[in-house]
């Protein structure tokens, strides 16, 4: 994945908080310019996230460290209990 993905999410929870709270004291309405922009990196996130994930799709290295295993149609399988739970006894 990007590194501007995550970026984007990083950059806009802490805008979109703000913007939260500016409008729960008061500071701007719902469709003020600040709240716009402090909307826009959040709206990219999660457009860019759903976007690699459709096309894109999962890192079969992490989904094998989770203990999944992908057949030959793509779609992945438990093998086991994923490690943190057989940790656990579960």
């Amino acid at each position: 994945m990007p590194r501007i993905i995550p970026a984007l999410g990083l950059i806009g929870a802490p805008l979109l908080l703000a913007s939260v709270f500016g409008r729960m004291l008061g500071l701007h309405g719902d469709q003020s310019a600040f709240a716009a922009i402090a909307l826009a990196p959040i709206f990219f996130w999660e457009l860019s996230i759903g976007i690699w994930m459709t096309f894109k799709g999962f890192n079969a290295s992490a989904l094998a460290a989770l203990g999944f295993h992908a057949d030959a149609t793509g779609t992945a399988e438990p093998v086991s209990p994923p490690p943190a739970l057989a940790e656990r006894g579960a």
